[in-house]
């Protein structure tokens, strides 16, 4: 049970959107509203104890998928996650060197305002109603 609930929340904290994902710039990075993002291991072994599972299990756990797909006896359930981090800008770092009467200033570093887009899919793969592989790709799966 334990187990099953530990997997609930790191895929409902990868696949619930994020919305409203913390603006701070080094936290962004690592965390979504609703807490550290797993690491690949973590995921790895939380996709892995999925297998076996029923087709109905799955959906009872995180809900419809986005889309199915049909393959010749296979079925893909795919769930999908995209969220925004607001990353704010920082000022350069200026030095100034001065040489007889004239004062030479340089700039390094620095960055600009912007927004850093993270996307998540996780696909589950069904054989007789029954999940025989999971996988994930993208930037806002693991850290």
């Amino acid at each position: 049970m334990i187990k099953n609930l530990t997997f609930v929340f790191f895929v409902s904290a990868i696949l619930s959107g994020c919305g409203g994902a913390v603006n701070s710039f080094m936290t962004g990075y690592t965390e979504s509203v609703l807490g550290k993002r797993p690491t690949k291991a973590e995921l790895d072994a939380e996709l892995k104890s999925t297998i076996g599972w029923s087709d109905l299990q799955l959906v009872q756990q995180l809900g419809p998928p986005e889309k199915t797909y049909d393959v010749d006896g296979h079925r893909f359930l795919s769930y999908q996650a995209n969220y925004n981090v607001n990353r704010p800008g920082k000022a350069p770092d200026y030095t100034t060197v001065v040489q007889g009467n004239t004062a030479y200033t340089t700039s390094t570093g620095g960055r600009t305002a912007g927004t850093v887009t993270y996307t998540c899919t996780i696909i589950f793969e069904s054989v007789n109603s029954k999940i025989i592989n999971a996988n994930y790709s993208g930037n806002g799966c693991t850290y």
